[in-house]
């Protein structure tokens, strides 16, 4: 009875070994992380990129945790996944799909970023990488491209056989060919010929320039103090131009002023008005003047008799 007892504890001992064992064992094939310290974070992707629950997260190419979840959210994916460490994480995290091997299976790649805190609680924005799948896949969709121009491709030798087939434009082709060469042995001859005289004329460019850049030299400060003469001339012409539109305004303020007087005077009652608008006045006053002139005449001819009583009458 003992001995069958012994040998059930040890079948179950070796049970339990064994299912531990295998445990470990998925976990490790699968990379499941066992920890305590683990984080959950999630971040958000415009699709899945190929990643499947127990995928790898790497943190600057070292395997830190695994997708525990894949799950459509609105317009993207929101991937969750737990993570050992995220103390050196900050605000500006970043997350990337790409390929975790050449022959297959994704992974994705967080940068810890360097400025901010970083808060669990907030969705870190991923992006896809191209991977060798989808640039098999743009080159399918090349494929229809491509054939259009093959055919076009055909379609142009077709022509240009068709166009050098009768020889007239291979013959009009090698004679501007050879009129091409006649041209350049002409100008070869031509520069061989006059060789010294055109590097006499590129020796006296070069002395004039050398005589231009003396000559800028030279006259620079005389051209510096004309520039400042003229600046000077042209505040003192602002400054009179500034006095001239004053003077203006100030004659139209006078010649508004001779307006205001002469409507006065041709519309007023005062004398001056009568004297030169009002005719019977005019008339009044000549009347007057010529009798007060008769008069003094008078006076100067025969005197003056003035009966003049001083004090009572007796």
């Amino acid at each position: 009875m003992t001995s069958k007892r012994s040998t059930e504890i040890k079948v179950g001992i070796v049970s339990l070994l064994s299912l531990i064992i295998l445990i470990i064992g998925i976990s490790l094939g699968r990379g499941w992380i066992v920890s305590g310290t683990q984080q959950i974070i999630s971040m958000k992707f415009p699709s899945s990129g190929g990643i499947d629950v127990s995928s790898s997260v790497m943190v600057n190419g070292v395997k830190r945790g695994t997708v525990l979840s894949v799950k459509n959210d609105k317009s993207g994916v929101l991937v969750q996944a737990a993570i050992d460490d995220i103390s050196d994480f900050h605000s500006d995290i970043s997350a990337r799909i790409s390929m975790l091997e050449i022959t297959g299976g994704k992974k994705i790649d967080l940068a810890p970023g360097i400025a901010g805190t970083f808060n669990p609680q907030s969705e870190i924005k991923g992006t896809i990488a191209t991977d060798a799948t989808e640039l098999i896949a743009m080159v399918g969709d090349l494929g229809t491209d491509a054939r259009i121009l093959i055919k076009r491709l055909d379609t142009i030798t077709a022509a240009a056989t068709n166009l050098l087939a009768d020889g007239k434009v291979v013959a009009q082709m090698r004679e501007a060919i050879d009129n091409t060469n006649q041209l350049v042995i002409g100008l070869n001859t031509f520069i061989q010929q006059n060789k010294p005289e055109l590097q006499a004329t590129l020796n006296n460019l070069k002395a004039l320039s050398v005589d231009l850049r003396q000559a800028v030299q030279v006259n620079e400060p005389k051209v510096r103090e004309l520039l400042g003469k003229l600046d000077a001339t042209t505040i003192s012409v602002q400054n009179l131009i500034t006095k001239t539109d004053g003077t203006l305004n100030n004659a139209d303020g006078l010649i508004t002023d001779v307006r205001k007087t002469v409507n006065d005077l041709k519309t007023g009652s005062g004398v001056v008005t009568k004297l030169l608008y009002d005719k019977e006045f005019s008339v009044k006053l000549d009347s007057t003047i010529i009798k007060l002139h008769d008069f003094i005449d008078k006076a100067y001819e025969h005197g003056v008799n003035v009966n003049l009583r001083l004090g009572t009458r007796p």
